[in-house]
């Protein structure tokens, strides 16, 4: 029933409270358009995504379209031979072209970079020995490279013995492949690792294959399509089972303590950005004129900028010491699960440290504490999320110039520039300007700036319609 009419003392408070429900129930359907709406785009998004993806599938160019990446390898299947009997005794001999496993050749890649050292300094010193004789120089000793080879000061090493160390070198290089070979028919351990390739004969066959568990243990010879060839981490994948599963802890370990310790850090730089608090401090006397309140709007505008960059300034690190603690610690099969691990544990960093920072007030273990303590708790640290909406707008319209810069890949065209003037050619000037970094400005690490970008017009869409407005730029 209606009470509120029916009592004249309380028409007011209850006409209040009547316009207040009203509020709610406006914000509980905004809520609801807003999830109905973004569940629809996904949708979209999703099925314009696996169209591109059966086309990519289509247009994927062989070997890699008829191959199969095969992990857990069994010992008794862990050579190129004992791997293809086993794929042609389930699927056919007709059904498999090739098998091969991944091989440990630390030492062999060593001895042929040896080589190839050695091989470039040598034809360097035939080159400046063949350029003294164009100009009629004529050195003391003819095969003597001591003067123009200035990689050893004063050595009067000569070509001759140069070349008989490349060729030295050669040898070893090549009794090390004979070895290697030797023992990995023997599916040696210390050769053989426990992930191969298997090359079918058609697509259709390597489609069939993947669908089956071939052990009892669904953990061996699992089966999936293998990276670009020029993108796979063969040493990664050469790694023992055992040793991954540790590296991979330690991994974790290590961006969990990154986490935990850099939140303070976070807190501590932003709330030294607000005004008030650099007021108290001697070197920023010329802050005083903004308590005056005609200067109230910069004084807003000006801690809202500081405070947007700090934590960006804060946060360019994370990308780059995350980026090491991937390639140093987690086995990953490509240049690419590379920087989509890096896109996972940035964007989990923004997240906590962007739109969840402003609700704690505290270190992360004792906003997690009091939660655990206190589960209603968690709503209070998501109330104070609406009060910082002007902070979010700032940094929603400084993530237009920093997403922009990074899809104009500015660093790439300034240095190709740089070199290009320098008096390189256009190929050369490019192949110096690229990679550009794979750390901030990477493909892992553009996603996960965009996505946060999208996860703050989520979040803040029904209580400040200015955030996503400026979000569809």
């Amino acid at each position: 029933t209606n009470t509120w009419l029916s009592s004249p003392d309380s028409s007011g408070s209850n006409l209040e409270v009547f316009e207040g429900q009203l509020l709610c129930w406006a914000h509980v359907a905004m809520v609801w358009f807003v999830v109905f709406f973004t569940v629809r785009m996904i949708f979209r998004a999703q099925y314009r995504f696996l169209r591109y993806r059966f086309q990519w599938l289509k247009d994927m160019p062989a070997p890699r379209s008829t191959t199969l990446m095969v992990e857990n390898i069994p010992q008794e299947q862990r050579s190129d031979e004992a791997l293809h009997a086993y794929f042609s005794r389930l699927f056919s001999d007709h059904a498999v072209e090739r098998a091969y496993v991944v091989k440990r050749t630390k030492k062999l890649q060593a001895l042929v970079h040896r080589e190839e050292a050695l091989n470039c300094q040598l034809l360097q010193a035939q080159a400046q020995l063949e350029a003294r004789r164009r100009d009629g120089e004529t050195p003391g000793v003819l095969d003597s490279i001591g003067d123009f080879l200035s990689r050893t000061p004063g050595s009067q090493e000569s070509l001759h013995v140069l070349a008989e160390k490349v060729e030295q070198a050669r040898e070893a290089v090549e009794a090390e492949r004979i070895s290697i070979e030797a023992r990995a028919r023997l599916m040696d351990k210390s050769v053989c690792s426990s992930s191969g390739f298997v090359t079918f004969t058609t697509r259709r066959w390597k489609r069939l294959a993947s669908r089956e568990q071939l052990k009892a243990d669904a953990s061996l010879l699992t089966m999936q399509t293998p990276p670009d060839p020029n993108d796979v981490r063969y040493e990664d994948l050469a790694w023992d089972p055992s040793l991954q599963a540790t590296n991979n802890m330690i991994a974790n370990f290590l961006v969990f303590l990154i986490f935990m310790s850099w939140l303070p850090l976070t807190i501590a730089l932003t709330g030294l950005t607000q005004l008030e608090e650099l007021m108290s401090y001697k070197a920023f006397f010329w802050l005083q004129p903004l308590k005056q309140e005609r200067f109230a709007f910069l004084k807003s505008t000006l801690e809202g900028i500081c405070s947007t960059l700090a934590l960006k300034v804060v946060l360019a690190f994370l990308p780059s010491i995350l980026v090491a603690i991937i390639y140093n610690f987690r086995t990953l099969k490509s240049g690419n699960l590379v920087q989509l691990s890096l896109q996972n544990r940035y964007f989990m960093f923004l997240l906590v440290f962007v739109v969840l920072v402003s609700g704690i007030n505290m270190t992360l273990i004792h906003s997690l504490a009091d939660i655990v303590e206190n589960p209603n708790n968690i709503f209070v640290l998501f109330s104070r999320l609406p009060s910082s909406s002007n902070f979010y707008i700032s940094y929603v319209v400084l993530g237009w110039f920093t997403i922009t810069m990074n899809l104009l890949r500015i660093a790439p065209v300034i240095k190709y520039l740089i070199f290009y003037w320098s008096g390189l050619s256009p190929q050369d000037a490019r192949n110096h300007a690229e990679p550009e970094d794979q750390d901030s400005d990477g493909m892992g690490s553009r996603m996960a700036k965009a996505t946060i970008m999208m996860t703050i017009a989520l979040v803040f869409s029904t209580c400040s319609p200015t955030i996503p407005t400026a979000a569809l730029v």
